[in-house]
Protein backbone atom coordinates (compact mmCIF):
# COMPACT_ATOMS: atom_id res chain seq x y z
CA UNK A 1 0.00 0.00 0.00
CA UNK A 2 1.24 3.40 -1.10
CA UNK A 3 0.29 6.58 0.44
CA UNK A 4 -0.67 10.03 -1.75
CA UNK A 5 3.18 10.70 -1.80
CA UNK A 6 4.78 7.42 -2.98
CA UNK A 7 5.77 6.22 1.32
CA UNK A 8 4.85 2.22 1.01
CA UNK A 9 3.88 1.09 4.26
CA UNK A 10 4.35 -2.21 3.78
CA UNK A 11 7.87 -3.15 2.14
CA UNK A 12 11.42 -1.59 0.52
CA UNK A 13 10.06 -0.74 -2.63
CA UNK A 14 8.75 3.10 -3.33
CA UNK A 15 6.71 3.95 -5.83
CA UNK A 16 6.26 8.08 -6.17
CA UNK A 17 2.78 8.73 -7.98
CA UNK A 18 2.19 11.85 -6.55
CA UNK A 19 4.62 14.57 -5.59
CA UNK A 20 5.63 16.73 -2.37
CA UNK A 21 3.80 19.22 -4.05
CA UNK A 22 0.29 18.22 -4.55
CA UNK A 23 -0.34 15.83 -1.19
CA UNK A 24 -4.29 15.19 -0.84
CA UNK A 25 -4.66 17.79 1.83
CA UNK A 26 -7.76 15.80 3.30
CA UNK A 27 -9.82 12.67 2.72
CA UNK A 28 -10.43 9.54 4.53
CA UNK A 29 -6.87 8.09 4.91
CA UNK A 30 -5.25 11.62 5.65
CA UNK A 31 -7.57 11.76 8.82
CA UNK A 32 -6.89 7.98 10.10
CA UNK A 33 -3.43 9.30 9.81
CA UNK A 34 -3.83 12.67 11.80
CA UNK A 35 -6.10 10.46 14.58
CA UNK A 36 -2.99 7.71 14.61
CA UNK A 37 -0.65 10.42 15.04
CA UNK A 38 -2.80 12.44 17.84
CA UNK A 39 -3.09 8.85 19.75
CA UNK A 40 0.65 8.27 19.12
CA UNK A 41 1.53 12.10 20.80
CA UNK A 42 -1.48 11.42 23.34
CA UNK A 43 0.71 8.00 24.83
CA UNK A 44 4.45 9.46 24.27
CA UNK A 45 4.57 12.99 25.25
CA UNK A 46 1.26 12.16 27.41
CA UNK A 47 3.36 9.50 29.09
CA UNK A 48 6.25 11.99 29.27
CA UNK A 49 5.16 15.16 30.08
CA UNK A 50 2.98 13.09 33.24
CA UNK A 51 6.27 11.59 34.74
CA UNK A 52 6.17 13.28 37.73
CA UNK A 53 3.21 10.89 39.19
CA UNK A 54 5.97 8.17 38.30
CA UNK A 55 8.88 10.13 40.25
CA UNK A 56 6.93 10.80 43.10
CA UNK A 57 5.57 7.38 43.31
CA UNK A 58 9.00 5.66 42.96
CA UNK A 59 10.76 8.09 45.70
CA UNK A 60 8.52 6.96 48.32
CA UNK A 61 8.49 3.24 47.37
CA UNK A 62 11.93 2.64 45.64
CA UNK A 63 13.59 5.14 48.52
CA UNK A 64 16.04 6.68 45.61
CA UNK A 65 16.59 10.16 45.22
CA UNK A 66 14.82 12.08 42.77
CA UNK A 67 18.06 12.61 41.14
CA UNK A 68 18.46 9.29 40.59
CA UNK A 69 14.80 8.58 39.63
CA UNK A 70 14.77 11.56 37.22
CA UNK A 71 16.92 9.44 35.04
CA UNK A 72 14.59 6.97 34.11
CA UNK A 73 12.43 9.86 32.74
CA UNK A 74 15.52 11.64 31.07
CA UNK A 75 16.21 8.17 29.10
CA UNK A 76 12.81 8.30 28.11
CA UNK A 77 12.58 11.55 26.27
CA UNK A 78 16.29 10.80 25.11
CA UNK A 79 15.25 7.39 23.10
CA UNK A 80 11.46 9.18 22.21
CA UNK A 81 13.69 11.68 19.87
CA UNK A 82 16.96 10.11 19.14
CA UNK A 83 15.71 6.76 17.86
CA UNK A 84 14.00 9.38 14.71
CA UNK A 85 17.52 8.81 13.17
CA UNK A 86 16.19 4.99 12.92
CA UNK A 87 12.79 4.90 13.02
CA UNK A 88 12.68 7.85 9.92
CA UNK A 89 14.98 6.35 7.80
CA UNK A 90 13.23 2.70 8.17
CA UNK A 91 10.45 4.95 7.05
CA UNK A 92 12.16 6.49 4.12
CA UNK A 93 13.37 2.76 3.27
CA UNK A 94 9.23 2.00 3.33
CA UNK A 95 9.05 0.03 6.84
CA UNK A 96 6.63 1.96 8.12
CA UNK A 97 4.17 -0.36 9.52
CA UNK A 98 6.78 -3.20 11.04
CA UNK A 99 8.61 -0.41 12.69
CA UNK A 100 5.35 0.83 14.52
CA UNK A 101 4.10 -2.14 15.31
CA UNK A 102 7.62 -2.98 16.78
CA UNK A 103 7.40 0.06 18.38
CA UNK A 104 3.53 -0.13 19.66
CA UNK A 105 5.04 -3.83 20.98
CA UNK A 106 7.90 -2.68 23.13
CA UNK A 107 5.66 0.43 24.66
CA UNK A 108 3.31 -2.31 25.73
CA UNK A 109 6.12 -4.86 26.76
CA UNK A 110 7.67 -1.85 28.68
CA UNK A 111 4.47 -0.79 30.09
CA UNK A 112 3.66 -4.50 31.90
CA UNK A 113 6.89 -5.15 32.98
CA UNK A 114 6.94 -1.91 34.79
CA UNK A 115 4.16 -2.74 37.08
CA UNK A 116 5.80 -5.85 38.16
CA UNK A 117 9.30 -3.75 39.04
CA UNK A 118 10.34 -3.85 42.71
CA UNK A 119 13.70 -2.43 42.22
CA UNK A 120 15.69 0.51 40.48
CA UNK A 121 17.30 -0.92 37.66
CA UNK A 122 14.35 -2.64 36.44
CA UNK A 123 13.01 0.64 36.57
CA UNK A 124 15.18 2.26 34.38
CA UNK A 125 15.28 -1.22 31.92
CA UNK A 126 11.51 -1.49 31.58
CA UNK A 127 10.13 2.54 31.85
CA UNK A 128 13.29 4.35 30.94
CA UNK A 129 14.99 1.90 28.18
CA UNK A 130 11.99 -0.44 26.74
CA UNK A 131 9.14 1.98 26.66
CA UNK A 132 11.51 4.53 25.48
CA UNK A 133 12.62 2.83 22.54
CA UNK A 134 9.42 1.95 21.55
CA UNK A 135 7.43 5.80 21.53
CA UNK A 136 11.12 6.36 19.54
CA UNK A 137 9.79 3.87 16.82
CA UNK A 138 6.58 5.40 17.04
CA UNK A 139 6.66 9.05 16.78
CA UNK A 140 9.02 9.73 14.04
CA UNK A 141 6.79 7.54 11.54
CA UNK A 142 3.49 8.99 12.08
CA UNK A 143 5.24 12.53 11.95
CA UNK A 144 6.40 11.51 8.31
CA UNK A 145 3.26 10.17 7.77
CA UNK A 146 1.37 13.32 8.20
CA UNK A 147 3.61 15.45 5.81
CA UNK A 148 2.78 13.04 2.77
CA UNK A 149 -1.05 14.08 3.28
CA UNK A 150 -0.70 17.78 3.78
CA UNK A 151 1.11 20.56 3.05
CA UNK A 152 -0.75 23.78 3.10
CA UNK A 153 -2.95 22.40 6.21
CA UNK A 154 -0.26 20.89 8.03
CA UNK A 155 0.35 23.46 10.36
CA UNK A 156 -2.97 23.29 11.64
CA UNK A 157 -3.09 19.59 11.27
CA UNK A 158 -0.16 19.02 13.66
CA UNK A 159 -1.47 21.76 16.01
CA UNK A 160 -4.75 19.55 15.90
CA UNK A 161 -3.02 16.45 16.49
CA UNK A 162 0.26 18.04 19.24
CA UNK A 163 -3.47 18.44 21.32
CA UNK A 164 -2.33 14.55 22.43
CA UNK A 165 -0.24 15.65 24.48
CA UNK A 166 -2.69 17.87 26.28
CA UNK A 167 -5.28 14.37 26.61
CA UNK A 168 -2.41 12.32 28.02
CA UNK A 169 -2.00 15.42 30.79
CA UNK A 170 -5.61 14.75 31.12
CA UNK A 171 -5.58 11.39 31.57
CA UNK A 172 -2.96 11.90 34.34
CA UNK A 173 -5.34 14.25 36.05
CA UNK A 174 -2.55 16.63 36.59
CA UNK A 175 -3.59 20.20 35.97
CA UNK A 176 0.06 21.63 36.01
CA UNK A 177 1.01 18.85 32.91
CA UNK A 178 -2.07 19.64 31.29
CA UNK A 179 -0.50 23.47 31.25
CA UNK A 180 2.66 22.00 30.36
CA UNK A 181 1.70 20.22 27.23
CA UNK A 182 0.40 23.31 25.90
CA UNK A 183 3.44 25.00 25.77
CA UNK A 184 4.84 21.73 23.92
CA UNK A 185 2.37 20.89 21.83
CA UNK A 186 2.58 24.96 20.43
CA UNK A 187 6.50 24.18 19.53
CA UNK A 188 6.17 20.74 18.40
CA UNK A 189 3.42 21.69 15.90
CA UNK A 190 5.68 24.87 14.95
CA UNK A 191 9.14 22.88 13.64
CA UNK A 192 7.30 19.97 12.56
CA UNK A 193 5.66 21.86 10.09
CA UNK A 194 8.27 23.82 8.64
CA UNK A 195 10.27 20.37 8.08
CA UNK A 196 8.77 19.61 4.22
CA UNK A 197 8.76 23.57 3.66
CA UNK A 198 12.91 23.34 3.97
CA UNK A 199 13.05 19.92 2.35
CA UNK A 200 12.17 19.61 -0.79
CA UNK A 201 13.05 15.97 -1.26
CA UNK A 202 9.94 13.84 -0.20
CA UNK A 203 12.27 10.13 -0.01
CA UNK A 204 14.04 11.85 2.78
CA UNK A 205 11.51 12.92 4.60
CA UNK A 206 11.56 10.22 7.38
CA UNK A 207 15.26 10.50 7.41
CA UNK A 208 15.50 14.65 8.18
CA UNK A 209 12.92 14.52 10.40
CA UNK A 210 14.48 11.60 12.50
CA UNK A 211 17.41 13.97 12.45
CA UNK A 212 15.75 16.57 13.77
CA UNK A 213 13.88 14.74 16.40
CA UNK A 214 17.43 13.50 17.60
CA UNK A 215 18.95 16.62 18.06
CA UNK A 216 16.23 16.90 19.94
CA UNK A 217 16.26 14.36 21.84
CA UNK A 218 19.92 15.33 22.90
CA UNK A 219 18.38 18.51 24.33
CA UNK A 220 16.00 16.78 26.40
CA UNK A 221 18.62 14.45 27.66
CA UNK A 222 21.02 17.14 29.46
CA UNK A 223 18.95 20.19 29.57
CA UNK A 224 17.43 18.71 33.14
CA UNK A 225 20.85 18.11 34.59
CA UNK A 226 22.16 21.56 33.52
CA UNK A 227 19.07 22.69 34.77
CA UNK A 228 19.37 21.15 38.23
CA UNK A 229 22.82 22.20 38.32
CA UNK A 230 22.15 25.60 37.97
CA UNK A 231 19.09 25.89 40.79
CA UNK A 232 21.29 23.88 42.54
CA UNK A 233 24.29 26.51 42.20
CA UNK A 234 22.07 28.71 42.89
CA UNK A 235 20.59 27.39 46.52
CA UNK A 236 17.05 26.61 45.12
CA UNK A 237 16.61 29.70 42.93
CA UNK A 238 14.70 29.04 39.45
CA UNK A 239 16.22 32.52 38.07
CA UNK A 240 19.11 31.18 36.72
CA UNK A 241 17.41 27.75 35.14
CA UNK A 242 14.69 30.19 33.74
CA UNK A 243 17.29 32.40 31.89
CA UNK A 244 19.22 29.04 30.78
CA UNK A 245 15.94 27.60 29.18
CA UNK A 246 14.52 31.18 27.68
CA UNK A 247 17.87 31.74 26.19
CA UNK A 248 18.16 28.03 24.93
CA UNK A 249 14.45 29.17 23.01
CA UNK A 250 15.85 32.18 21.86
CA UNK A 251 18.45 30.85 20.23
CA UNK A 252 16.38 27.94 18.38
CA UNK A 253 14.44 30.77 17.43
CA UNK A 254 17.42 32.62 15.17
CA UNK A 255 18.09 29.28 13.57
CA UNK A 256 14.52 28.96 12.36
CA UNK A 257 15.01 32.10 10.86
CA UNK A 258 18.76 31.30 9.76
CA UNK A 259 16.98 27.80 7.70
CA UNK A 260 14.09 30.23 6.44
CA UNK A 261 16.93 33.02 5.32
CA UNK A 262 18.48 30.32 3.08
CA UNK A 263 15.44 28.64 1.66
CA UNK A 264 14.72 32.37 0.67
CA UNK A 265 17.56 33.17 -1.27
CA UNK A 266 17.68 29.43 -2.83
CA UNK A 267 13.97 30.33 -3.82
CA UNK A 268 14.82 33.83 -5.00
CA UNK A 269 12.27 35.27 -2.94
CA UNK A 270 11.75 38.57 -1.12
CA UNK A 271 12.09 38.76 2.57
CA UNK A 272 8.64 39.10 3.37
CA UNK A 273 7.26 36.36 1.18
CA UNK A 274 5.72 33.57 1.84
CA UNK A 275 7.78 30.19 1.65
Amino acid sequence: MTTASGLNLSNGQTENKLTMESPPEGGWLACMAALACFLVIMNTWGMIISFGIFQTYYVSTLHQARSDIAWVGSIAVFLLFFMGIISGRLTDAGYLRITTISGAVLVTLGTFMTSLTDEYWQVVLSQGLCTGLGNGLLLTPMMTLITMYFRRRLPIVMGIVSCGSVTGGFVARLLPCVFASLSVGGVQALFIAVVPIINSDSSKMGARMGFILASVGVGALIGSPISGAIIASNKGSYAGAQTFSGSALFVGGLAVLAAREVKRRQDRKEFWDKI
